[in-house]
C-alpha cells in the first residue's frame, strides 16, 4: 500500500474554497489542514492542505488596535508587522518562527502568559473559514457583538481543523510591552510551594506568567517563576513587591532575574509543552488551581510544568506501559474533577486514548461536525469514535 501523501498549496482563499468543494463533490480524500507543521497529528490521510501561501495582511487600521490577516502568516512575521506600530498579540506561541496564525488558533496554542493575557479566544473577534463542503463562511468582525446561536469564532479556536479550514482572522491587539521582569523562587517542599502559590493569589501585583517546574523538570528543586510585562516602572515595582511578599514563605532562594536570564527562562517555559522527550508524549492536564500542588507532588518521577491557572504539562517517556500510565494519571485527575489530554498521540490512538471518556457535550460536537463536514474529510480521526485502539 502506498503511504505517499499529496500536498495541496492554494495560492488564494478562492482556490482553497474550490479545492475543498471539488474534493467534496468528487474523491472525498481525507484532508489534514497544515499551517507550519509544528503540531501535526499522526493521522492517516491522503492530502496535506498547506496554507502557508495565504499570508497577506488584509487590513491593518492600527489606530483601532485591530488587524485582519490571512491565516497562513507566520506568527513571527505577524509580530514584526505589529511591532512597527508598537503593538502585539500577547500570546507566546511555541515555535513562533514556524507556526502560522491559523494553525495556532486551530490548536489554541498559547504559552505561559495565558495566565495574565488569556488565549486566542480572547483576541479573535472575526474569522473566515471554508468547511469540508467548500462553503465559505464568516463570523464576527472588528466589533464584538452579542448574537444568538454558536459563537463560531470561539468554536473554531481549538477545533484542530476538524470543522473547517481557517482562511482569515481579525484580531484585537494590545500595546507592545516595553519591559519584562521575572522573579524566581527556589523551594524544597510541596508545603512551601503551596504556601507560595496561596500568597500569589492575594498578591498586590498582577503577574502575566506564573509557572512551576518540579525537581525533575528544573534539575534541582521546585522552581516558581512569576513574570510581569508592561512599562519599566510597572514591572520594576511589581517584581520588587512580590519579592517582599514571598519572603514570608522562606523559600531556599528568591531572586529577580537579569534581562538575559529573563529572556532565556521565559523562552524555556513557553517551549516546554512543545518539546516532548524522544519517542515520548506531552500530556496536558487541567485541575483546580487549589489542588495543583498536591497533584504535582504525586508526579515526582515525571518532568512537570504547572501553570498558575491549573493547567499542567507532563512529559512522559514512551514504552509498552504508556497507555496504562496515562490511564492512571487520568483517573487521578478525574477524582479531582480534572481532565487529561495527550497533545501528541501515537498513530492509531482515537478520542478515548487522547481525551479519555468522551465528555457529555460530545454529541453536540459531532452534530456540528456533521453540519460543516458531513463527509468527514477534514482532520481524519479526531472526531471518529471508531478509530479507538
Amino acid at each position: 500500500m502506498s503511504t505517499s501523501i499529496e500536498s495541496w498549496q492554494p495560492e488564494s482563499v478562492e482556490v482553497l474554497r474550490q479545492v475543498l468543494e471539488s474534493n467534496f463533490r468528487g474523491p472525498k480524500a481525507k484532508v489534514l489542514p497544515v499551517g507550519g507543521g509544528s503540531s501535526l497529528p499522526p493521522v492517516q490521510c491522503g492530502v496535506h492542505l498547506q496554507t502557508g501561501q495565504l499570508n497577506s495582511v488584509v487590513d491593518y487600521p492600527h489606530r483601532d488596535m485591530t488587524i485582519t490577516v490571512e491565516a497562513g502568516i507566520r506568527m513571527a512575521v505577524l509580530a514584526e508587522v505589529l511591532a512597527e506600530h508598537g503593538q502585539r498579540i500577547p500570546i507566546d506561541v511555541p515555535q513562533r518562527f514556524r507556526a502560522t496564525l491559523g494553525g495556532a488558533i486551530a490548536c489554541n496554542a498559547s504559552g505561559s502568559t495565558r495566565y495574565g493575557h488569556g488565549t486566542f479566544r480572547d483576541y479573535v473577534i472575526g474569522i473566515s473559514a471554508i468547511d469540508g463542503q467548500g462553503r465559505a463562511f464568516s463570523a464576527g468582525g472588528r466589533v464584538v457583538k452579542n448574537v444568538a446561536g454558536y459563537d463560531l469564532c470561539k468554536l473554531l479556536v481549538g477545533s484542530e481543523g476538524a470543522l473547517a479550514v481557517i482562511s482569515q482572522v481579525t484580531l484585537r491587539l494590545k500595546p507592545l510591552a516595553a519591559s519584562r521582569r521575572l522573579v524566581r523562587a527556589d523551594i524544597d517542599s510541596v508545603d512551601v510551594l503551596d504556601a507560595v502559590l496561596e500568597m500569589l493569589n492575594t498578591s498586590k501585583t498582577r503577574p502575566v506568567l506564573l509557572d512551576v517546574l518540579n525537581p525533575v523538570a528544573s534539575g534541582s528543586c521546585y522552581q516558581v517563576f512569576v513574570g510581569y510585562d508592561g512599562t519599566e516602572a510597572e514591572t520594576s515595582w511589581q517584581a520588587n513587591q512580590v519579592l517582599e511578599e514571598l519572603k514570608a514563605a522562606e523559600p531556599q532562594s528568591l531572586v529577580i532575574e537579569n534581562e538575559e536570564d529573563t529572556d532565556r527562562l521565559w523562552s524555556r517555559l513557553n517551549t516546554f509543552q512543545a518539546a516532548p522527550p524522544a519517542d515520548g508524549f506531552v500530556l496536558r492536564a487541567q485541575v483546580l488551581p487549589s489542588l495543583s500542588a498536591k497533584l504535582l507532588d504525586s508526579l515526582q518521577d515525571l518532568s512537570v510544568q504547572l501553570h498558575g491557572d491549573g493547567i499542567i504539562h507532563i512529559h512522559l517517556e514512551g514504552g509498552s506501559g504508556v497507555l496504562d500510565r496515562i490511564t492512571r494519571i487520568r483517573r487521578q485527575l478525574q477524582q479531582a474533577e480534572g481532565s487529561l489530554v495527550v497533545l501528541n498521540p501515537a498513530a492509531g490512538w482515537g478520542p478515548e486514548e487522547r481525551l479519555g471518556p468522551l465528555p457529555s457535550h460530545w454529541q453536540i460536537v459531532q452534530q456540528i461536525k456533521a453540519s460543516l463536514d458531513p463527509a468527514e474529510v477534514l482532520s481524519p480521526g479526531w472526531f471518529d469514535e471508531t478509530s479507538r485502539i
